[in-house]
């Protein structure tokens, strides 16, 4: 990695622009690699035997090292590069659920970890209903088995769910999750999430414990109302063109999270115009730049410098809006 580290973290960036060459020297390093053991234990203290194990090294978000459980619980992993790691453990079929277990750890260049502990618990039951803004009451509804309800996690500890049903009354129910993170809808083309309201509070985009979403009752609303935002951008030479990115973020920094929906991006297509759409409705800081590397929106202290340059914009529900820029080299 660049500019000669075994470590993801201390890896930097390389931005390379369009028709652009960069010229880059790798040094290659030595390291030692480390040893971890360790024990999984379920609800009931006993040592579980039967787990599924993931180790993943965190920063790279690559799963696969090799780690072997034993049939006395206890695990090891061996030839570990130095890195934060995460090992997901999940139990086989039992008569009370699925337990599942999460641990995070750090593991230093050549110093071996032992006496590590991943303690199971049973996932939780999410039970709620499907309902339909004012505007879909007349309009043909899709059928409960057209579209699924999924966690959407905002940490590496996340379990999605084992079974999700959905009834003729649009209640449903989802079994064996875990985790910290957002319920999201996927469904036919045309219906749109609006909003998830837990005990009465809107969490759309807040991520939770979703040990709390047990506690229910969870509402999730759906709209055929769907916000769009069009328009084209002026390059420095004053004159249209189709190499841009346009960013859309939330005003409110609260809403500047992994999952959120409040952040989104759109290129133009071959005529140069672009379009964004489904944001929900609120106030938003609205720019077009001639670069940025695909997720780079997410993170929070470009989104302050782009900010700085970035125009107001409040839509509506199910608002349209045609909007042009002229691009922004340098923020």
């Amino acid at each position: 990695m660049y500019p000669g580290t075994i470590s993801p973290t201390e890896a930097r960036p390389i931005a390379v622009r369009e028709g652009e060459e960069t010229a880059i020297t790798v040094s290659l390093v030595s390291s030692r690699r480390a040893a971890i053991t360790g024990a999984v234990i379920d609800t009931s203290g006993a040592p579980a035997g039967d787990a599924t194990l993931q180790l993943t090294r965190r920063s790279v978000g690559i799963a696969g090292h090799p780690v072997v459980l034993s049939s006395d619980g206890t695990f090891t992993a061996t030839n570990v590069p130095p890195g934060d790691y995460s090992l997901r453990a999940r139990s086989g079929p039992r008569l009370g659920g699925q337990e599942f277990g999460h641990l995070e750890f750090r593991v230093d260049e050549g110093a071996d970890l032992a006496g590590l502990v991943a303690r199971m618990k049973p996932g939780v039951t999410i039970r709620g209903r499907v309902l339909f803004d004012d505007d879909a009451l007349g309009a043909e509804r899709p059928r409960p088995g057209s579209f699924s309800i999924a966690p959407s996690f905002a940490s590496a500890g996340g379990f999605p769910a084992s079974r999700l049903d959905i009834l003729d009354d649009w209640s449903f129910a989802m079994t064996d999750v875990m985790g910290v993170g957002v319920l999201r809808v996927k469904g036919p083309a045309g219906w749109f999430l609006q909003r998830v309201i837990l005990d009465g509070r809107d969490v759309s985009d807040t991520a939770l414990d979703f040990d709390e979403y047990a506690a229910g009752p969870v509402e999730i609303h759906l709209t055929r109302r769907q916000t769009r935002l069009t328009g084209t951008a002026i390059g420095a030479q004053g004159n249209r063109t189709v190499s841009y990115v346009v960013v859309a973020f939330a005003e409110d920094r609260r809403l500047w999270a992994p999952q959120s929906r409040c952040i989104a991006t759109a290129r133009p297509d071959q005529t140069g115009r672009y379009t964004l759409a489904g944001l929900p409705p609120g106030r938003y800081h609205v720019v077009a730049v001639n670069y940025l590397q695909a997720g780079a929106e997410r993170d929070s202290q470009i989104l302050e410098r782009l900010a700085a340059r970035a125009r107001s914009l409040t839509l509506g529900e199910g608002e349209s809006r045609d909007m042009d820029f002229r691009i922004v080299d340098r923020y």
